[in-house]
């Protein structure tokens, strides 16, 4: 009788070619050595032997499958056998994404001793980030190898399984139309990443060119800059009473030593109450204190990123540690799921400039770090005002503005310093 194979072998492709071959000569020379597994009537494990077998006219046996998770199983004893890069991998996990989701229904088969099998066992759902974690793979590859699967012509997807073709080459490729990746295919595996690389940059021009156009829509109506800050005399803790969820982004740079340490804890808690659903707090620090003020943010928000911080040039010598530094972290925390725009994690300054303030941070450090995601519109609020740089680039971007600190002269200074400033929108 004809056994038909199981979903779950099916994520892995069929050997074919020269190494197919092999294995008939090899069972038509030696026999069947290993029993084909088979589970609810259906191979599990084996198809290539079984299609071995019918093709050198060979007799098979088969064993039930009675080790446990057939999911563990297949995946453990194909990654085994197969030497398979992370894009072979890849497709194997979106083929098994959402496996179980009603794909089981016509799949009526026998069982080992050739039983009927009244309806056979749905699996259960397996979601990207699972199949993810099974194939030892990004949810990011599995979502290109799914675009492959569902747009790619079959010699495309071919050359992927064979690990000819990286599954993110692939994925630009599969956007485009059947005749165009026929031609494209037709010139080999080089061109095919070419051809990639053509895409992305023309996807990379396209969305900047949009988003510049999304950031002058968004800055038409903005007030001037003058009508846009807000400059506060005290207590950061002040700013809880402002109005929950009303800010985007908590952009600062509190003090460094160990006496100013529970300050952190105070910001986790200012920027927890005022941040908008997926906002961030963006916290520059020292190095020395890490662990402690992780913690201490930690128990407000969600930790993101940390990005450097190039101090353009200047090298402090930490004598208490012996350390000469040339960078300082931005510590990135989220409230909830951020899902604004990319973020980079090493941000420079031109050099440095106390200028304006003692503790204070260039304009060119603060606006490479703003500029990427901060839009026309958006709320800035800086609790630890110092200089006013944060203000500066802000309104730069054509976003609102509050600043707060407890030094009444950082306030004036700040005034006299953006009664100066052009205020221009910047959307680059």
């Amino acid at each position: 009788m004809t056994l038909p194979f199981h979903p779950l072998a099916d994520c892995f492709p069929l050997i074919e070619g020269r190494e197919y071959q092999d294995l008939v000569d090899d069972i038509r020379k030696h026999g069947l050595r290993e029993s084909i597994v088979v589970h609810e009537g259906q191979i599990l494990d084996g198809r290539n032997r079984y299609r071995a077998c019918l093709d050198a006219d060979m007799p098979y046996h088969v064993k039930p499958f009675d080790t446990g998770d057939p999911v563990a199983f297949v995946i453990s004893i194909n990654l085994r056998r197969r030497h398979m890069d992370e894009s072979q991998r890849a497709v194997v996990a979106a083929r098994l994404e959402n496996l179980g989701h009603g794909q089981r229904a016509d799949l009526v088969g026998r069982d080992a001793n050739l039983h009927l099998l009244p309806e056979p066992t749905k699996l259960a759902p397996v979601t990207r980030q699972q199949a993810a974690e099974l194939l030892n793979v990004s949810p990011r590859s599995v979502a290109a190898a799914r675009t492959v699967i569902d747009h790619a012509i079959p010699d495309l997807t071919q050359k992927v399984e064979r690990g000819e073709v990286s599954v993110s080459a692939a994925a630009d490729v599969a956007r485009l139309p059947e005749p165009a990746q026929q031609e494209i295919i037709a010139k080999g595996a080089a061109e095919i990443l070419k051809a990639a690389s053509r895409i992305r940059t023309e996807r990379s021009e396209a969305r900047k060119a949009e988003r510049a156009q999304q950031i002058a829509i968004a800055a038409a109506g903005i007030p001037s800059a003058s009508e846009r800050y807000t400059l506060l005399h005290g207590s950061l803790t002040n700013l809880l009473d402002h109005p929950a969820e009303s800010v985007d982004f908590v952009i600062t740079d509190p003090p460094y030593p160990e006496e100013y340490l529970p300050l952190f804890g105070d910001l986790g808690a200012v920027a927890q109450h005022l941040l908008k659903p997926g906002g961030l707090l963006l916290c520059m620090s020292g190095q020395t204190y890490l662990p402690e003020i992780f913690a201490m943010l930690g128990q407000h928000l969600d930790y993101y990123w940390m990005t450097s911080y190039s101090t353009g040039g200047q090298s402090p010598k930490l004598w208490h540690r012996e350390v000469t530094t040339f960078w300082k972290p931005v510590l990135v925390y989220s409230k909830g799921a951020y899902t604004g725009d990319c973020l980079v994690d090493v941000v420079k300054s031109d050099a440095n400039d106390k200028s304006h303030h003692h503790w204070g941070q260039s304009v060119s450090g603060m606006r490479d770090l703003m500029r990427r995601f901060v839009w026309p519109g958006h709320v800035v609020v800086d609790p630890f005002l110092g200089g006013g740089t944060t203000a500066v680039v802000a309104l730069e971007l054509g976003a609102f503005f509050i600043g707060c600190d407890v030094d009444e002269q950082a306030i004036d200074a700040t005034k006299a310093r953006l009664a100066d400033a052009p205020g221009c929108l910047r959307a680059g």
